[in-house]
């Protein structure tokens, strides 16, 4: 059973236990499924809390992503993409060079970052909330280790944390219901695959036929 993450664009978000800090000189990825569900400027990640203006990703509501930095400037990319788009989006920086990648293929070209961040909010950031949107899994690598995964499918479906099934930074949910709406059951199912098996017994003209089949069948 598989569970999203689901944000209501009103005032909810998502507080890590620890904030992820990332240096002027780390290597990094950043990969998010996290498609919108109405229009607006979605907030990825903010700062060390809620009110920061800096160390935030922004993907806006014509389609840009800008990277800001809590220092070390800001890194935008018009590659504009549907935000309601299910897909797999990356940052990734290597030696300096920020890239942006959709499902794996990059985007435009790379672009110079110095930056270094503290990211400790999920879906918000600079008293702003999030668009609606649904949180299918968000994942931090720092030089080439991979350090936080937040997968919405490790709640079974109940209670106010998210959990990070690798480094045990888990996320306080705020502001979300107390009634395990949020939390949203869906099949990546692309469709059905089926084995199938016969065998028949020896006859003659005169013999009866019998055939049996076993049909197992599995979504995938």
């Amino acid at each position: 059973m598989a569970y999203l993450l689901r944000f209501d664009g009103v005032n909810d978000y998502v507080t890590l236990a620890s904030t992820i800090n990332i240096s002027t000189t780390d290597d990094f990825s950043i990969r998010w499924r996290w498609p919108t569900t109405s229009s607006g400027n979605h907030r990825v990640l903010g700062g060390d809390n809620v009110d920061s203006s800096s160390s935030r990703i922004i993907h806006f509501a014509n389609g840009n992503i800008t990277v800001y930095g809590g220092t070390g400037g800001n890194v935008g990319f018009s590659q504009a993409t549907d935000q309601s788009i299910d897909r797999v989006i990356e940052l990734r920086r290597v030696a300096g060079s920020l890239s942006l990648h959709y499902d794996g293929q990059q985007q435009g070209p790379a672009q110079n970052s110095s930056q270094s961040f503290t990211f400790g909010v999920l879906g918000a950031n600079f008293s702003t909330a999030t668009v609606a949107s649904d949180l299918y899994n968000i994942e931090f690598e720092v030089n080439g280790q991979a350090i936080s995964f937040y997968d919405p499918t490790a709640s079974n479906g109940a209670g106010s944390i998210l959990t990070d099934t690798i480094g045990s930074n888990d996320g306080t949910l705020v502001n979300f219901p107390t009634d395990n709406s949020q939390w949203v059951f869906y099949s990546d199912a692309t469709g059905i695959t089926a084995d199938v098996t016969e065998s028949t017994a020896n006859f003659s003209e005169s013999s009866n036929i019998s055939v049996t089949a076993n049909i197992t069948a599995q979504i995938t």
